[in-house]
């Protein structure tokens, strides 16, 4: 199933189960390689599942804010201008999306955008967590050969 099309309650627990993973891997300041690498591949596989979620959502959202330009111009019917946005915004309101059901896609946009933002968030932190760790790779290089040096 696609995160996209996950109802608010299952966004609610993927989140909070992605949340809780990212936070669990941590990046200890006595690091050494083994332990980096092991951080390392525990980040790429969170990236992996976050990162085609990202896509999906911004597939979706974008999608959906598509939809809504389109039928904002197609819907615009009315003898002014007030009138016109009057029904556009209503059709929007009771966009049909298959028979006898309907969705605000107003709303629909806004909650997709709150879901890609959240993913993209989890995305962020695994990216500076990876940058962190290169750095302090970086410092253990320097360490371990200034420490030959002397």
């Amino acid at each position: 199933m696609s995160v996209s099309s996950y109802t608010d309650e299952d966004f609610k627990i993927y989140s909070q189960k992605y949340a809780i993973a990212i936070q669990a891997v941590q990046l200890p300041p006595d690091i050494n390689t083994g332990m980096g690498q092991i951080i390392l591949s525990q980040l790429d596989e969170l990236y992996a599942y976050l990162r085609i979620d990202l896509a999906d959502l911004e597939s979706a959202y974008s999608r959906a804010e598509s939809l809504i330009r389109q039928n904002e111009r197609a819907q615009a019917i009315g003898r002014n201008e007030e009138e016109r946005k009057r029904n556009a915004t209503t059709y929007l309101e009771t966009f049909q999306v298959s028979e006898g059901k309907t969705i605000n896609m107003y709303d629909e946009a806004r909650r997709l955008n709150k879901r890609y933002l959240m993913v993209k968030g989890f995305v962020d932190v695994i990216s500076n967590k990876q940058q962190r760790l290169i750095t302090m790779s970086g410092f253990m290089k320097v360490d371990s050969q200034l420490g030959n040096n002397f």
